[in-house]
């Protein structure tokens, strides 16, 4: 059974003033959950999240064969986590890989809050393309939240015009 749940989260994650706010969506699928399990994350990029990859799949096998939980987390400004009411330049600022890491840093620690048999999981973050770019500077930048990270298809090498980039971002929004 997959479980749709939404986490408020800071819209400025580094403005302790600023105390506007949005709900990040998630799926989440606990099926062969033993209490301390891992917990795998997909991190969802530039597109709306949707149950398939957390039904079946290498990191089905995975949660099945090690007791653990799957989530699918939905970026910030796809799908349904909508963070401001419209995509003016004043509210395009909040869409940046800082903000976006901090959203994910916020999400794992209030999971492992929520559900009480994750408090002591270990987490392992599965990303693809940018996603997969995303997993890799996390752990860089909060390695204390995570073990590890399972990085597909992602541009890793800094491009100062990264035209293919803009490209997809403007279709998918």
């Amino acid at each position: 059974t997959i479980y749709e749940g939404w986490m408020k989260t800071s819209l400025d994650q580094f403005d302790p003033l600023n105390n506007q706010s949005y709900f990040m969506r998630y799926l989440m699928n606990k099926e062969h959950l033993v209490e301390g399990g891992p917990i795998f994350i997909f991190v969802g990029g530039e597109w709306t999240i949707s149950p398939s990859l957390i039904q079946y799949g290498h990191m089905y096998d995975m949660a099945r064969n090690l007791s653990g939980m799957m989530i699918y987390s939905e970026h910030r400004y796809y799908g349904f986590s909508t963070p401001t009411p419209d995509l003016t330049l004043d509210n395009m600022q909040y869409l940046n890989i800082d903000q976006a890491l901090a959203d994910l840093a916020h999400f794992i620690v209030n999971i492992k809050e929520k559900f009480p048999e994750v408090k002591n999981s270990k987490v392992i973050l599965v990303g693809c393309s940018y996603s997969g770019t995303m997993v890799t500077w996390f752990l860089q930048k909060y390695p204390h939240l995570a073990e590890g990270a399972w990085s597909m298809s992602a541009p890793l090498k800094a491009k100062v015009d990264f035209v293919e980039y803009l490209e997809t971002v403007s279709k998918a929004i």
